[in-house]
């Protein structure tokens, strides 16, 4: 059940979504997205009234950090992409979900230690992750829809194969592989493509 807290933030975002906007230009944004995660599932399933018709696959775009929880280790994970119908696409999690070079990371907690401002960090290892309001968004999201659309036509959730726009990223530097300089489906997928048409 949602908490007096979480119903009034969700009142303030219906009426102005610039109001998500300020929990991204935050210095740590994972502390921040923390307060506001959406467990995918249950997000899912509160949008199935999209679903009437079951030939219309519904695929939405949302700023909101989806998350599932993983049995394993009792705890939520960011998510980019909650396949099914109506499938859901997190631009957040795309951002937040596939971890970035473990060395900016490092970098990161040697300047937070010292009291010092990681955007120093942040710009020396700008090329090898995804920013908000990053202009290579648009492209990474084409990837993903890619990811919904054959999901829903093949049952299969991703492709291992690194080279392939329909594999699952952990790590930033494969997603900016897969999706802009490879940019293309692998042979298994391009199969299923070419059958379909």
């Amino acid at each position: 059940m949602p908490s007096d807290i979480e119903i009034e933030f969700e009142a303030k975002l219906c009426k102005n979504s610039s109001v998500m906007d300020s929990t991204t230009r935050v210095e740590n944004a994972q502390e921040i997205s923390q307060v506001f995660m959406y467990d995918g599932f249950e997000l899912q399933k509160n949008l199935r009234y999209l679903n009437d018709n079951k030939e219309t696959l519904h695929i939405i775009l949302t700023n909101r950090l989806t998350c599932t929880f993983d049995e394993n280790d009792s705890r939520y994970h960011a998510r980019a992409v909650i396949c099914a119908n109506p499938a859901i696409i997190s631009t957040t999690g795309i951002i937040e979900a596939p971890a970035k070079p473990k060395e900016y990371y490092l970098e990161v907690m040697a300047l937070k230690s010292q009291g010092i401002d990681i955007r120093s960090a942040k710009e020396k290892y700008k090329e090898e992750f995804l920013e908000y309001n990053d202009k290579r968004l648009t492209k990474i999201v084409e990837g993903y829809i890619l990811q919904v659309i054959f999901y829903n036509i093949t049952g299969e959730s991703f492709c291992e194969d690194i080279e392939c726009r329909l594999n699952n990223a952990h790590w930033q530097k494969d997603l900016l592989f897969s999706q802009l300089e490879i940019n293309k489906l692998c042979k298994k997928h391009n199969e299923i493509l070419s059958n379909l048409n």
